[in-house]
């Protein structure tokens, strides 16, 4: 892992899996909807879906009152592949392969953060890509990346559980032009846990990168990034773990400016 800024040059072209096409919801609707308490994503159609759902009010959600799968569980039932068919986004350094067409990801609870209990069964998700340019237009915005974009606490006083997860063949490259966002969390797996996330048994293999563009990350305090989680926040007088049997293997790579799990 370094301090150091880094630059990640790839010519690859990208589709977005919140493209009209990309996602299925029909595993929340067929389950009961909002009114049911646990629910499968058997697909990445199913998990794009999910996506979806925390950033739309299509599903019963409002303003005053999101889907946020709050007392909830959603449970993988196989790995899932997030790019076509064949197409391997590291090689065995994790550097990126260049020529690909790369389907880029949208996180998790962009809009209504997660509050549930999201249960991978010890299945891999494979081919996560974020690969993002924060300008100007950014400046004053708090933003996280990662497979889940940030979490919520629940009513009950609980974060949300994140578990029996692996990513494999990730990539995570963020870039600033100059300080834009007044904070930024980035991780593979969660962006900001917000109100005491719990993750445990998850594991990430590839590359999670937060390019400066030749700024001083280092003197941007609110700014986090690490290769399973940017940050959890926790509320006063918190003391349980949050973060347990999580890996993120050496030979991978985050470059990162402050804490990094």
């Amino acid at each position: 892992m370094s301090w150091e800024d880094e630059t990640v040059n790839i010519e690859n072209s990208e589709s977005g899996w919140d493209d009209d096409d990309s996602y299925d919801t029909s595993w929340y609707t067929e389950a009961g909807g909002k009114s049911a308490t646990e629910y499968t994503i058997t697909d990445a159609k199913d998990l794009a879906g999910l996506a979806y759902i925390l950033s739309s009010e299509d599903f019963g959600g409002t303003y005053k009152n999101p889907e946020t799968f709050e007392g909830k569980t959603i449970k993988l039932a196989g790995d899932i592949r997030l790019q076509d068919e064949g197409v391997t986004i590291l090689d065995s350094s994790y550097e990126v392969y260049e020529n690909l067409t790369l389907k880029k990801w949208k996180p998790i609870g962009s809009r209504y953060h997660f509050a549930g209990t999201f249960d991978g069964q010890n299945h891999t998700i494979y081919g996560l890509y974020i690969d993002e340019l924060l300008g100007q237009e950014n400046k004053g915005k708090n933003a996280s990346y990662g497979l889940f974009d940030q979490t919520s606490r629940s009513l009950d006083g609980k974060g949300a559980t994140i578990s029996n997860l692996k990513l494999a063949d990730t990539y995570i490259h963020i870039k600033l032009a100059g300080e834009t966002v007044s904070s930024l969390r980035v991780g593979a797996i969660l962006g900001n846990g917000s109100n005491s996330a719990t993750l445990k048994n998850c594991s990430v293999e590839g590359r999670v990168v937060m390019d400066a563009g030749g700024a001083n990350l280092i003197t941007f305090s609110n700014y986090r990034a690490g290769g399973v989680v940017g940050e959890i926040s926790h509320p006063t007088g918190y003391t349980e773990d949050t973060v347990s049997s999580c890996e993120f293997p050496e030979s991978c790579s985050a470059a990162f400016p402050q804490w990094a799990a």
